[in-house]
């Protein structure tokens, strides 16, 4: 146990001295291991060569893959030894090694076919993931739930950041097991902003709008310090996210819990799920913006039509104003609009209004999240932007003032 006011990145670094980790790319099965091991001691048996690789090393399929190439060629080098009564110098009969290489081929061809599978499995997650947030209109909801979907992708953790004036910002990190790690390496990444230029290996990422790959984190002294010291990461793929033509911010992911290099294959599928979160968050910007307008010229209409309760448009008299303008409620809402930092700053989205709604109902963050299926972080963040809007201190004030606006806005109605 670790107390409350203590580091979670502390505790981790305890735990995790930073070796690093064999392998890169998708592990092998326990039961594939077993039978590479096989066939690599028969490889050994029948060639005398038992020097040319380290089983340790072998876990995962690309040295799987490469290992058995060596075996392929050392077994075809054997039939050079085959003897006049069809022996080999090793003492095994041709008919032996015959099997062995058709055993190597179907064990190489079966990996192989695995491999593609898992690669078209990660992209059909991407369209699936990326399919549930077209749904989402919000872009503040947006950016929360694509580190959520990155990691229903496959990888372990994920963040995702945003340019501003040259500097890399993470904006939220999600670390399915760990929540209050994900905080402290965002608080890391927050409270050290990277000026990007040529020096750090996400300015390709910008002049090129390609994805990388970092094999090397903990070594690498080019990357954002900051969040590979808090991150105890040994690898990890990102991809730019491209809204209209610009790359406006970034998607980091690894498998830390999985204890996994990561390889291209990562870096295409981050790529992939990138470039449609570029599109998405494209228009949901628009969306924001849109909704922002629509509700603000609704307010302003209202807010006309009660400030002038009394109005004449004859030509044959002048207009008659009421005499206390500032008494109609709707003269007031009027002004709430015209001076947005009385009561709040730019118009609540609709999924923000949602969220308000289900706090007047009483509802805790945790049963928000539940009923309109987000995470709990995502509520937290859309009542922060609540509060802030409507200059409220609180749940219970920004309840009221809404309460208020709603029945300023019934009023032209009544």
């Amino acid at each position: 146990m670790i107390g409350a006011g203590s580091s979670r990145v502390e505790f981790m670094r305890a735990r995790d001295p930073g070796a690093p980790w064999p392998g890169r790319g998708y592990l092998l099965p326990a039961g594939r291991r077993d039978q590479l091991q096989s066939l690599l001691g028969q490889i050994a048996e029948v060639t005398g060569r038992d020097d040319l690789w380290d089983p340790s090393l072998v876990v995962d399929y690309a040295a799987a893959h490469d290992v058995l190439a060596a075996g392929w060629e050392l077994t075809l080098g054997a039939l050079s030894t085959l003897g006049t009564e069809g022996r080999l110098a090793s003492g095994s009969d041709l008919d032996g090694l015959i099997d062995l290489m058709r055993t190597l081929k179907a064990f190489d061809d079966g990996i192989r076919d695995e491999r593609l599978h898992q690669r078209d499995a990660a992209l059909a997650r991407v369209r699936e993931a990326l399919a549930a947030l077209r749904r989402i209109d919000a872009t503040a909801t947006l950016v929360n739930e694509a580190a959520v979907a990155v990691c229903s992708l496959g990888f372990d953790r994920a963040i995702v950041s945003r340019i501003d004036h040259g500097r890399w910002l993470p904006e939220t990190v999600y670390v399915g097991r760990d929540a209050r790690w994900a905080e402290e390496i965002l608080a890391a990444g927050r409270e050290n902003p990277v000026v990007l230029d040529d020096t750090v290996p996400e300015w390709e990422m910008v002049r090129r709008g390609t994805a990388l790959l970092v094999s090397d984190v903990q070594g690498d002294t080019g990357v954002n310090r900051p969040i590979a010291e808090s991150s105890l990461s040994r690898s990890y793929v990102a991809a730019p996210i491209v809204a209209h033509g610009s790359v406006v911010g970034f998607l980091h992911a690894d498998c830390y819990y999985q204890k996994r290099n990561l390889d291209e294959t990562d870096r295409e599928v981050l790529a992939a799920f990138g470039e449609g979160l570029g599109y998405a968050l494209a228009r949901s910007a628009v969306l924001d913006r849109l909704g922002a307008v629509r509700l603000d010229l609704g307010n302003l209409v209202n807010g006309v039509s009660t400030a002038m309760p009394v109005a004449d448009w004859s030509l044959h008299r002048p207009l008659d104003p009421p005499a206390d303008p500032l008494a109609s409620n709707g003269h007031a809402f009027l002004q709430t609009f015209l001076a947005p930092g009385e009561h709040g700053g730019a118009a609540l989205t609709r999924r923000e209004v949602e969220v308000l709604r289900r706090m007047a109902e009483g509802d805790t963050n945790a049963r928000i999240a539940r009923r309109l299926v987000i995470s709990e972080g995502t509520v937290k963040t859309h009542v922060k932007h609540i509060l802030r809007k409507l200059g409220a201190s609180n749940r219970a004030e920004a309840v009221s003032r809404w309460v208020q606006l709603e029945r300023h806005q019934r009023i032209p109605g009544d």
